[in-house]
C-alpha cells in the first residue's frame, strides 16, 4: 500500500512513451519520461509524496503496478476519471498539489490532464499550483 501523504505532493501526468514489457510494472518503471523522472527525483529529495496522473487509471503512486497501454486522455473522459482521482486524494488526505506540466498551449495534449487535476482539487478543496516545465 502506498505511503500516505501528510502534506503537499508533486504530481505530473503520464507519458506516451512506455516500456512495452508484458505484465505489470510499477508506474515509475512503466512510463519512459525524463519529466516524470525529474519530478519524482525532486519529490524524493524534498521528502514529499509523488503521483502520476494516468489518462486511463487516474492518480498513481510510483509503485502502483500498471499494464502496458496506449491511451491519451480525451476531454469527454474527464468525467469518468474524476471520481476516481477525487477518491484517492481524499483517501490520502492530500493537503496541496504542485502540478508539473509542459507549457499549456491551446489544443495541447496536457490540457485535458491539467483540467482533470484542477477539477479534482476543486472538488476536494485542495490548493493546486501548476508549474510549466520545458522538455529537457
Amino acid at each position: 500500500m502506498p505511503k500516505k501523504p501528510t502534506g503537499p505532493i508533486f504530481v505530473t501526468y503520464c507519458s506516451k512513451n512506455k516500456r512495452r514489457d508484458a505484465g505489470l510494472l510499477p508506474a515509475l518503471a512503466r512510463y519512459d519520461s525524463a519529466r516524470i523522472r525529474q519530478v519524482h527525483a525532486a519529490a524524493v529529495s524534498l521528502g514529499i509524496g509523488f503521483r502520476v496522473l494516468s489518462g486511463r487509471f487516474g492518480l498513481l503512486d510510483p509503485a502502483d503496478k500498471v499494464p502496458y497501454y496506449d491511451h491519451l486522455l480525451k476531454w469527454e473522459e474527464i468525467g469518468r476519471l474524476l471520481p476516481k482521482v477525487v477518491k484517492r486524494l481524499a483517501r490520502e488526505d492530500v493537503a496541496a498539489i504542485v502540478y508539473f506540466t509542459r507549457p499549456l498551449r491551446k489544443a495541447s495534449a496536457p490540457l485535458a490532464y491539467h483540467a482533470l487535476m484542477e477539477a479534482a482539487c476543486a472538488a476536494q478543496g485542495i490548493r493546486m499550483v501548476a508549474i510549466e516545465i520545458e522538455r529537457p
